[in-house]
């Protein structure tokens, strides 16, 4: 697909593959929630139960260490990547073509 239709068919197809799971599951997948408890979709129910969250010591303390650990894995991923140019042969503006020479001569595998 890459060599026919270029970088960007690759995500027309996953767009596509992901509208034809979302009308899959609007159509055929039933409510499991029971009648009593479904509450109606406004802006003011989802805004009150979005404060809840925010007041939930347990649900921000989990998310703001999951923040942290995210924050900490793209900085040191940015500093891995500043720390190899050079390193491979490539120098920073030649790696813009890095993804395009992998796709037309092979990973090397």
């Amino acid at each position: 697909m890459l060599l026919f239709w270029g970088w960007r068919a690759i995500f027309w197809v996953l767009a596509g593959i992901g509208a034809i799971g979302l009308v899959f599951a609007w159509l055929r997948l039933p409510e499991t929630l029971k009648p009593e408890y479904r509450q109606p979709l406004h802006l003011g129910s989802v805004v009150g139960r979005f404060g809840t969250l925010l007041k939930h010591r347990a649900f921000m303390a989990t998310r703001s260490l999951s923040t942290f650990q995210f924050c900490a894995l793209t900085y040191s991923i940015g500093l891995k990547d500043r720390s190899s140019h050079g390193s491979h042969g490539y120098e920073p503006r030649k790696l813009e073509g890095a993804g395009e020479r992998v796709a037309h001569e092979g990973a090397g595998f």
